[in-house]
């Protein structure tokens, strides 16, 4: 995990990622700060396709994010990945769910592979 996602709360479970919120990720309403969603988003599915290469560095070309509900407490991630394409272009999403397996969030990322 790199320094951003650890000081963001980011932590890694078993099928997926949490983010507890607190002054170092909510807004002024005491919600999870979209900037954060997003970088959860990034860390969950770039964490996901770094699992199942042997070697490269992963990077986001695209990722779009839309916010659906506003997300309290402890928000969690689930994966899926869409196609591999040549080995290096990958297309991925991301379910971002609160406590109570309300939709936060839904992103969608499009990331290269480097070897």
């Amino acid at each position: 995990m790199h320094y951003l996602g650890r000081s963001l709360g980011i932590r890694e479970e078993e099928n997926g990622f949490k983010m507890e919120l607190g002054l170092q990720n909510e807004n002024t309403y005491g919600v999870a700060q979209g900037g954060e969603i997003y970088t959860l988003a990034v860390v969950a599915i770039g964490y996901n396709f770094l699992q199942r290469i042997s070697k490269g560095r992963v990077f986001t070309q695209e990722l779009k994010v839309n916010f659906v509900a506003k997300g309290k407490g402890k928000i969690y991630t689930r994966n899926r990945i869409y196609f591999i394409w040549g080995n290096r272009t990958v297309v991925g999403d991301c379910s971002i769910k609160d406590d109570h397996d309300h939709l936060v969030a839904q992103a969608l990322g499009t990331f290269y592979i480097t070897v």
